[in-house]
């Protein structure tokens, strides 16, 4: 995968460019670097009134059992 990343990098012709494009596609799915679970952000606020910010509590997961 690195060398298909540096031949993308130094490559000028779009043909060739979406050749090895595809290329990275196909061992991307033959070889998985990361699996992507989703997203999570902290919920924060700040008010005139109160110095600093003010982080909200526990996260909260819906559809979620413990077993």
């Amino acid at each position: 995968m690195e060398k298909l990343r540096d031949r993308f990098a130094r490559e000028t012709d779009p043909a060739r460019l979406k050749e090895i494009a595809e290329a990275a596609q196909i061992r991307a799915t033959e070889w998985t670097p990361y699996v992507h679970l989703g997203e999570w952000r902290l919920v924060s606020a700040a008010r005139k009134n109160v110095s600093g910010f003010i982080s909200a509590g526990p996260t909260v997961f819906w559809n979620v059992e413990k077993k």
